[in-house]
């Protein structure tokens, strides 16, 4: 089972892969997506995170967010929404983010930044640098068991519960279910 190959994979193995995928700010088909989630995921697997590993988000823009999602289920990690403690309780490996953030003693692997500049340079890679990277080795998606964590939001939630919780990621994940666009 993996949440990404439902929503992405499965729809351009159905041929559509030049209908619309996301709509809004943002527009994407679901070649051109898959071909982001990829590399994304490529990235985050070449600084380490697997099945299981937890990566902190918090983006304001939807898109980004909701790219990283695909990413992170595509290898099976875990997407954690970096509000209040939770840095300090799950400690992700990676963090994706578009403001500094006090990181409270915890040391990532590896931060990606969308907008702000590199602090550490062993640690801090600039979005665009992220993508070109794991473009350059864009991952597949892995099965994990549906009792694995797909993200935490207000409580963890399983990859086989994902697209009946009440969030924000589950409708998006119902919406490329269903064959709709995303909209951003």
């Amino acid at each position: 089972m993996n949440l990404c190959f439902d929503a992405l994979d499965k729809r351009v193995i159905l041929g559509e892969a030049d209908l619309p995928a996301i709509r809004g700010a943002v527009e994407r088909d679901h070649a051109h997506l898959l071909e982001e989630v990829g590399a994304f995921a490529g990235l985050l697997r070449g600084v380490g995170v697997e099945a299981g590993t937890p990566v902190g988000v918090e983006l304001a823009e939807p898109y980004a967010e909701l790219l990283v999602l695909l990413a992170t289920a595509r290898i099976g990690g875990t997407l954690v929404e970096l509000r209040g403690e939770r840095l300090a309780e799950h400690r992700p490996h990676a963090v994706v983010t578009d403001r500094l953030l006090d990181l409270g003693g915890h040391a990532p692997g590896a931060v990606v930044l969308r907008g702000p500049e590199v602090v550490d340079p062993v640690r801090d890679l600039p979005w665009e640098l992220a993508m070109r990277a794991g473009r350059s080795d864009p991952a597949g998606s892995v099965a994990v068991e549906a009792a694995s964590i797909a993200w935490i939001t207000d409580g963890p939630v399983a990859v086989g519960e994902a697209l009946g919780a009440d969030d924000r990621y589950a409708a998006w994940l119902r919406d490329f279910a269903a064959g709709r666009p995303v909209e951003v």
